[in-house]
Parts: structure tokens; sequence; C-alpha cells
């Protein structure tokens, strides 16, 4: 039985859903990437699994995992985790395939619903760091030995900032296009001032979350941004002025955040450490993420081919094989996932698998560059689906960015945001290689 598209409530329940189970937690995010899953299945939309190169070389690397896995330290567990990892590719052909029903129909409500689960996680960040007991709106509480940290209603998780800038990123970009376009306020001023607000609002909530990658990574993503969105320019840079005196006040006067950023940086420059008297050069490697990457690097030189397996990596890190990694941190080398994108996929897949996943995402951002570079593009910078594409775009080039620290990619919660990023910007990529070739 097929669905119809037309006049369906089951996709936009759907659809409406996704950004909302985020908020919720993994099972949420799990039952609704399972529902895209039935829905593509019983439309019996095969074709649509490889009727484009990007899906060709998605299904190769998915084969490629589950052929891994027979070689793995943990045939079962790998096996599960690979033949269950699919899902991400049915979900990548799902959004795809009701492209148009999501571009013409709610595009513009989704992304308005998406702005409202935004503020209210940042209001509720926000109440939070200022509440003397470290309460959420929820009675939910920051967890004692780190009350510097925030975690709203993700209770004792630490990834505030993450999904604000992974699941919201986009959307505050497209709140701020929606605002100089359709509002009916009366005077110019008047409008700028709020989206300059807006944005210094949105900024401060993910620094103050204490989340310091997702932090550098919006940073980095408005300064892309900044360069493709013409008519966003001025407001961007007034607002990034303006946070940037916030966050040096909070540097200087904070202790908490002070400190935070100062081990931020001496974990990526070299300094002197004093051992047994004497003065010995520290660098990276010798810090907590130094000895992840390095124990990954290892566990990917000794098993090159195939790897260890899909989440092995918490297990084999354990090895008195890596007690002499070349890090002062070895004996903290241990961790549910190495924290490096590529350090995972090398090290519980191998070098086969990664190939793949690598040629996938380069030839994936060359035809966006295409698009961003094409003569033709100029008609349509000023449509929301510009907007959307370009920043899909940027926060896919900061997310696959191979020197910066991670979240696990084969995670069911990180991964789902990982792939979610990856899906939108497909669709957008799609619609304008259309449009463009007309």
């Amino acid at each position: 039985m097929k669905i119809s598209i037309k006049n369906n409530y089951l996709l936009k329940v759907i659809f409406f859903s996704l950004p909302l189970s985020f908020c919720i937690g993994q099972a949420a995010v799990t039952l609704v990437f399972l529902c895209t899953v039935l829905i593509f299945l019983i439309n019996k939309n095969i074709t649509f699994l490889y009727n484009d190169p990007i899906k060709i070389m998605l299904i190769l690397y998915f084969f490629s995992l589950i052929f891994g896995s027979f070689f793995s330290l943990n045939i079962n567990q790998s096996l599960y985790s690979s033949v269950t990892y699919t899902r991400f590719i049915i979900f990548f052909s799902f959004i795809h395939l009701y492209e148009n029903f999501f571009i013409k129909k709610i595009q513009n409500k989704f992304f308005l619903w998406c702005f409202l689960l935004s503020l209210i996680i940042i209001f509720d960040a926000y109440y939070q760091y200022f509440n003397p007991l470290k309460e959420d709106i929820f009675g939910f509480k920051a967890d004692p030995f780190n009350e510097g940290r925030l975690t709203s209603i993700f209770k004792n998780e630490y990834i505030v900032g993450s999904v604000l800038y992974n699941l919201f990123f986009t959307v505050s970009i497209f709140f701020i296009f929606f605002l100089k376009n359709k509002t009916r306020v009366s005077f110019y001023l008047s409008k700028n001032v709020f989206i300059i607000f807006a944005i210094v609002i949105y900024l401060s909530a993910i620094f103050l979350s204490g989340d310091r990658m997702p932090f550098l990574m919006t940073l980095a993503t408005f300064f892309l941004v900044f360069f493709f969105l013409n008519n966003l320019r001025l407001n961007l840079f007034i607002a990034l002025v303006i946070f940037l005196f916030f966050f040096i006040f909070q540097i200087i006067n904070n202790n908490y955040f002070n400190s935070r950023y100062k081990i931020f940086i001496k974990e990526i420059y070299q300094n002197e450490k004093i051992e047994n008297g004497l003065s010995k050069n520290r660098n990276f490697l010798d810090s907590q993420w130094g000895a992840h990457y390095l124990t990954g690097f290892e566990i990917f030189k000794n098993n090159p081919y195939y790897g260890i397996g899909l989440k092995q990596f918490k297990i084999e890190c354990s090895s008195k094989t890596y007690d002499n990694i070349a890090s002062a941190y070895r004996a903290g080398r241990c961790s549910n996932h190495p924290h490096n994108l590529y350090i995972e996929m090398l090290a519980e897949t191998g070098i086969l698998s990664t190939l793949i996943f690598i040629f996938f995402i380069l030839y994936f951002f060359i035809r966006c560059i295409k698009i961003v570079f094409n003569q033709k593009i100029k008609y349509y910078i000023n449509t929301y689906e510009y907007v959307l594409f370009v920043t899909f775009f940027a926060v896919n080039i900061l997310t696959f960015f191979p020197l910066r620290s991670s979240g696990s990619f084969f995670s069911n919660y990180a991964g789902s945001l990982i792939w979610f990023n990856l899906s939108f910007l497909f669709i957008y990529l799609k619609y304008f290689e259309t449009k463009l070739e007309r």
C-alpha cells in the first residue's frame, strides 16, 4: 500500500516529529527514524536508493560496513550495528523521496517549528545558567561536579551546545532571513536591531553551555555563511562584534570560562611542564584528546583493512598493546570512541570503508560547490531555498572538518544529527541542480 503525499498528515507528523525527537532523547530519535524506514519500504520506491551517484556510493559504504563486520573482534555486535546503521541510507532516500512535498508544502512551517523548539532550549539554558540551584525550568539539575556546564532539558547530558549548533544553526539563519523578508516591521532600524539581538542571544547560549567545540564550530560557520549571504552580512558582522565584547568580558571575569578556555589552548599549543624537576615539552598528543587519537590510530595500524568493528573501540582501547602510546595521558586513553570521525572510521571499519566514505563526502561537496559558483545561482540568492542550501552546506563542511574533535559517528544520537544535516543538504542540492539545468 503506497502512502499518498497529497493532504497526507502522516508525513507532516513525521517531519515535525523529527526535530522534536532530538529534544526528547535517543529513544524518540530511534522511533522517528524507524517510522521513516517503514514508510519508505511500504512505498517500495527502491529506485530511490540508487538513482544518484551519491546514493550509490552510500550503498557501497554501508555494504562495506556489513562485510567488514565479519572480520571484527565481536562479529555479532558489529554485524548488528552495521545492519541497523543502514537506516540512515533509507532516511537519506526518504527525505529525497518527499523533497517536493517538503519544499513546496511545509518547508517554512517546518523551520519555524524548529525555531520555536530552539527558543525553548535557549530560554531553558539561560534559566539554568542564572539559577543559583543550577536547575532548569523542568527541575533537571546539572552535574554537581561540573556545574559550569549546562544540560537544560537533556538532564545529565552535556549536549546543549551540540544540539543548538547541529540542529538549530540552520534554523537561526532561516529565521533571520524570514524576519528580513516577511515581517511587517515598519522601521528598518527596529527590524535589524531585533535580528542582531537574536544572533547575539543564540551565540551567547552556545558559549554559556560550556561546550567548546560546538561554540567554535558556530563561529566558524557564521564566518562561512558571512561570505555567501550578502544581504545578511551587515547583521552578522555587527552581531559578532557585539558578541566579541561579551566573550572577552566573560573570559576575563568568569573563572570557569577563563580556566576552561586556557585548558583548551594548552591542549592545542605546545607549552612547558615540570616533570621530576626537569622541563619537558608538552603538545596536543599529551592531552586527553591526543591520547584518544593516538590509541585510535594505533588500533587502525594493527587492523588496517577492516578495523575492529563498530562500537569496539571502548573495549579494545584498554588492551595492554596500547600502554606505551606516545602520550603523557596514556592512562586515560579509553573512551566510548576516539573523538574524531575519521580516526573512529579507520579504527572501527578500516581503510577500505573509510576511503569510500571520504570519496562520498568529497564528491558530495564538489557538487555543492558547483552550485554555489554557478552563474545562474544569482537569480536565487534571495530565496529561502538558497539560504538553507548554503547554511546546510556550511554546517556539513564544519562537521566533516578532519581536525576537530567530535561525537561518535556510529552512535544513535550524534549519528542521527549528522545524517539529518546531510540528508537536508542533499535535497537542496538536487533542488538547485534541477533548477539550474533548465
